[in-house]
């Protein structure tokens, strides 16, 4: 297993300089270096933690961007549409992810992986790439701020509440990380509770309700698959 390893690049654990943070034999000069200059604090809980990998998941498209995909696709269309998305693409690269993850834990992520097991440009490129889609979705968040503002008061300019939410963000992200970690947690609450009131509201919709009403599944008759792109069965098998 060393020796894969180190065919891999990783260097094997060496024991700590003489005198360096690590070096807890050497705790007059570790006190020196820290009275001098300084070190990290753990701001972050493990509840803060642990929340934001929660609400990381759940991205803004569930409560923004499925109502177009609804009213364009529809109900059926989509549920395929999230299950066939969902089997065959997200779960099988978390699972190849985690397996190298956990047979190579290094620095770096996906992209040293990607150099390592594939090649230095793949991990390059998919370094630039990662960091050119996440400058994206901060566009399409605040995007998705101002749409859902728009709604309740549609008079303002969506310009206005696309600079109130950067200022939130930004303060957020200049202050104390524990304040950082707070708003997170509540944020990621609120989303876990808004799950639940989906789930509730679905049995509801299937007939869990005084009435016994499935009113959830009225269009599924006649528009549970729209067409798209083209007439007939293709147009519905291409929404």
């Amino acid at each position: 297993m060393d020796a894969k390893k180190t065919e891999l690049g990783v260097a094997p654990v060496e024991s700590p300089r003489p005198g360096s943070l690590l070096d807890t034999d050497n705790k007059p000069v570790v006190n020196e270096l820290v009275e001098k200059y300084g070190q990290t604090q753990r701001g972050l809980k493990p509840r803060h933690v642990q929340l934001m990998a929660i609400g990381g998941s759940i991205g803004t498209a569930l409560w923004v961007g499925i109502g177009g995909y609804l009213s364009q696709a529809g109900p059926l269309s989509l549920l395929l549409g999230y299950t066939f998305w969902g089997i065959f693409f997200i779960w099988p690269t978390y699972l190849c992810v985690a397996e190298m993850m956990a047979y190579l834990p290094v620095r770096g992520s996906i992209f040293e992986l990607a150099s390592r097991f594939v090649e230095p440009a793949v991990g390059f490129s998919l370094g630039w790439t990662y960091f050119f889609g996440t400058c994206m979705l901060v566009c399409v968040e605040y995007s998705a701020v101002a749409a859902v503002a728009e709604y309740w008061d549609s008079t303002s300019n969506p310009a206005v509440w696309i600079a109130v939410s950067m200022v939130i963000c930004i303060f957020l992200n200049v202050v104390a990380v524990k304040w950082y970690g707070e708003a997170e947690f509540i944020l990621a609450i609120t989303k876990v509770l808004l799950i639940l009131l989906v789930l509730i509201t679905i049995i509801t919709m299937a007939g869990g309700n005084p009435k016994g009403d499935t009113y959830g599944f009225r269009n599924w008759k006649d528009g549970a698959m729209h067409e798209y792109y083209a007439k007939g069965p293709a147009g519905k098998f291409l929404s």
